[in-house]
């Protein structure tokens, strides 16, 4: 497939970490294939681990997952969208025997975009998604844009109603972010979040509607310092986000047996879960700022739960963004 590599227009201060580059991929939802640091200490290092056909994809209509009944065709699930039945791709199951197939992460990942505006250190990129084939209420202009600093790389997704019909809307971004030492019980993490979603299981990972507190588990990452991953699994959906004053999200990674240290700024006001993903046998930790809760449509929530999904009104539009840096 054809790539877009950005690189940065100017080098940073010597002996601080660096973007080498990011290269995305157009015919994938401009989803981001790769991004290369050099380390002061480990020189050049890839900083996301690739994995199925995600890597860095960008998630929308809705983020994580939405529950349905699976129809005699076996690939489709038929569920409730504002009140209207839409047919979602059953693209997702657990590995157990006869796990419920669900719609995941979207419809975008695999949508050719593209790309209107383009540098050495920025892209542009656009997609007139329309319903998404028939399963999607209304219609959805899609634009994407990237831009690669020294020491940031600063990405935007903007959903516009382009139909006649109220459009429910959720975005997230589902980034590997590597562990360069590969030692990922010492990496430490900071998500400033109260309470997490309880799951079904570890396999289907469908929420049950509860919501518990994380302070004194294993699950509290609110500290500034983070708290090491060790080896817990995770695959968990963090709420009740604490923001800075500017409405902003900050997530922190840091590994110290490689003094490797970023940031993730959630700078949209409308992001209201991080979901975490991070396999206890594998040196990467998926940390995805979504605007929608799993299953957001589902009726194991309250009616009185905001479940992040965002309705724009026809000619309306909503910019997820996020900023990545190199600390």
């Amino acid at each position: 497939m054809e790539t877009v590599v950005l690189r940065p227009r100017v080098g940073s201060e010597s002996g601080h970490a660096r973007f080498i580059d990011a290269t995305f991929t157009p015919a994938c939802g401009l989803s981001l294939t790769q991004a290369h640091a050099d380390l002061p200490r480990h020189g050049t290092v890839e900083l996301l681990c690739e994995s199925l056909s995600f890597g860095g994809a960008v998630l929308l209509p809705f983020a994580n997952r939405i529950r349905g009944r699976l129809q005699p065709d076996g690939q489709t699930i038929d569920t409730d969208v504002l009140g209207r039945h839409v047919q979602l791709l059953a693209n997702w199951s657990g590995k157990r025997p006869n796990a419920e197939k669900c719609a995941m992460h979207g419809m975008l990942f695999d949508q050719p975009m593209r790309v209107a505006e383009s540098g050495p250190d920025y892209v542009v990129a656009v997609l007139d998604a329309g319903d998404f084939n028939g399963h999607w209420p209304s219609r959805t202009y899609v634009q994407i844009a990237a831009t690669l600093a020294p020491t940031s790389l600063d990405l935007s997704v903007t959903a516009r109603n382009v139909g006649h019909e109220p459009l429910p809307v959720g975005i997230g971004w589902h980034p590997y972010f590597a562990i360069p030492s590969g030692d990922r019980g010492q990496a430490r993490l900071h998500i400033p979040a109260v309470r997490r979603a309880c799951v079904t299981n570890y396999d289907d990972v469908f929420p049950t509607g509860e919501i518990v507190e994380v302070a004194g588990t294993p699950y509290d990452f609110a500290s500034a310092d983070g708290r090491p991953l060790g080896t817990q699994y995770f695959d968990d959906m963090f709420v009740d986000l604490q923001k800075t004053s500017a409405g902003h999200t900050l997530i922190e990674l840091r590994d110290p047996a490689s003094s490797y240290h970023m940031r993730l700024t959630a700078t949209s006001r409308q992001v209201t879960a991080v979901q975490l993903y991070a396999p206890p046998d594998r040196a990467f930790a998926v940390i995805e700022p979504q605007f929608n809760w799993a299953d957001p449509f589902g009726k194991v929530w309250p009616a009185d739960v905001n479940t992040g999904m965002i309705v724009l009104h026809p000619d309306a539009d909503v910019t997820w963004a996020v900023r990545w840096d190199l600390l």
